[in-house]
């Protein structure tokens, strides 16, 4: 009969012992013979299907008739499918591949989709391919302990409480060119925290590297729980685009670039105690009010700053703050919109490449030049508070 997939079967070894001229040492029943233990590898599935649901055996193939933790499955088709009625269950491994796959998972209730500590990387998403969750039913994705993620192309959660949770600490990465969408523009329902919830104790379960974006149109903030403790990690490089009609999460927080998108209103006066941390750029590229960043525990930049036409950037906490410029390569200041640097914000420059300034600035609180020239050109710096002067210098045309 055909062995079953996924199971052990026991195999009593016994050596041949003919001495080559004694019948009777032909003895099949040697004492001390060792037992093996044999694994049949795991059942591999293929979606064939169109739109259909996930428990239909004959959207798979082969078949799948029965289900065990540690099935692959394969979307490899090249096609936009929605797949229906994805139920709690345990495999082994979620690949999305193929040169456009595209694949949109729904649930007819709430349903917790486990991938389990497969051989290779146990969920995949291929540059090009899509895995999206909606419907108003919540899906929960959660990569068990041990378990690894790899995304490199887009995920997308709408409608729905969803969440991609990962067991362990830095197991799911989003790599160079993938794309994270919280919630959607055309169609709301999205709400929570993308990457787990405030209990539990795994952190940094997520992690967008180097060229990843992360666009926040929907839900609750992607940290989930009280600094400096996150749910996720955003790396020098990757891309935070603010988008949502809220307010975001900065106090102690840690950014690459930081795009603030958004027609929120809420946006005049974000505050904490904490510093905010940003390895990258710092955009304004649409707001429904005035942006003003009023952390009292200092502000960390090592890109550009840019202020869109229309729109404003304020620096203005309620009691004396810092912002670094601290970057390895030259920033600039950018923009024909307005940028206001209040007398509680002492500007700090400690970047050995130095400054360049793209348009005029006014800064009412004191002017702190630690390492690097802050080059003017042809702009106008007007400074209202002091100079303070310790390994820097000031260039103008």
């Amino acid at each position: 009969s055909s062995d079953l997939s996924s199971t052990s079967y026991n195999f009593l070894v016994i050596p041949y012992t003919w001495d080559g001229i004694n019948s009777t040492t032909y003895n099949y029943l040697t004492s001390g013979a060792p037992t093996v233990t044999l694994a049949t590898p795991a059942a591999t599935y293929t979606w064939v299907g169109n739109n259909g649901s996930w428990g239909t055996a004959a959207n798979w193939s082969p078949n799948r008739t029965t289900t065990a933790t540690s099935d692959v499955l394969i979307f490899n088709g090249g096609s936009t499918v929605t797949v229906s009625g994805v139920p709690t269950q345990t495999i082994g491994k979620l690949e999305i591949s193929g040169s456009s796959t595209k694949i949109t998972l729904q649930a007819t209730s709430s349903a917790t989709l486990t991938i389990g500590n497969s051989s290779s990387t146990d969920l995949t998403v291929a540059a090009g391919c899509e895995l999206n969750l909606s419907g108003s039913n919540s899906i929960t994705i959660v990569t068990s302990t041990g378990a690894t993620g790899s995304i490199s192309g887009t995920m997308k959660f709408m409608n729905a409480p969803h969440s991609l949770v990962p067991a362990d600490p830095y197991a799911v990465t989003f790599n160079s060119g993938s794309i994270f969408y919280a919630g959607d523009p055309f169609s709301v329902g999205f709400s929570g925290n993308a990457f787990g919830s405030s209990s539990g104790t795994t952190y940094n379960g997520v992690v967008f590297l180097n060229g990843s974006t992360f666009t926040q149109y929907e839900g609750s903030n992607p940290f989930a729980i009280s600094q400096p403790n996150s749910r996720v990690q955003f790396e020098a490089g990757s891309n935070f685009i603010f988008s949502t009609a809220s307010s975001p999460s900065l106090n102690g927080r840690t950014f690459g670039n930081l795009e603030i998108n958004s027609t929120s209103t809420t946006l005049s006066n974000l505050t904490g105690s904490a510093p905010l941390t940003i390895n990258g750029n710092l955009s304004i590229t649409a707001a429904g009010a005035a942006v003003n960043l009023n952390l009292t525990g200092g502000i960390a930049i090592a890109g550009n700053i840019t202020v869109a036409n229309g729109l404003t950037l304020g620096f203005n906490p309620s009691s004396a703050s810092t912002l670094t410029l601290n970057g390895t390569s030259q920033q600039s200041i950018n923009g024909a919109g307005t940028l206001i640097f209040g007398s509680t914000t002492t500007l700090l420059l400690n970047n050995s490449q130095g400054m360049l300034l793209n348009r005029d600035i006014s800064l009412l609180g004191p002017l702190t030049l630690t390492s690097g020239t802050l080059d003017i050109g042809s702009n106008t710096l007007t400074i209202s508070g002091s100079i303070n002067l310790t390994s820097g210098s000031i260039d103008a045309d």
